[in-house]
């Protein structure tokens, strides 16, 4: 199952993800001319579409991110490794006061 990141989250569908997106794409801004105004982004089809309060609107088709973040099965198989150098170290430092005896 294909899934999308977003900052730190994964998304299992394209219009969740683009949702997520658009839902931090909102402020104020300064013209050139001193004019104050806000912009606010929304979900159109595959794009996002940014619009301002002066009346500009702009479209942006992103390319969604495959999900990177570490999954309960890796997190599994790291923690296997762990366990397993903790004790092939705890075994030497056995053997070796075993030996030093």
């Amino acid at each position: 199952m294909d899934s999308y990141q977003i900052d730190g989250v994964c998304y299992y569908s394209p219009s969740s993800a683009l949702s997520a997106m658009a839902a931090r794409m909102f402020g104020s801004g300064v013209d050139s001319a001193g004019r104050v105004y806000q912009y606010s982004t929304s979900v159109s089809g595959d794009s996002l579409l940014t619009t301002s309060t002066l009346g500009h609107t702009s479209l942006m088709i992103p390319v969604l991110q495959p999900c990177q973040l570490i999954d309960w099965q890796d997190a599994a198989a790291l923690s296997g490794l762990v366990v397993l150098a903790l004790v092939a170290a705890l075994s030497v430092s056995i053997l070796r006061k075993g030996v030093n005896e």
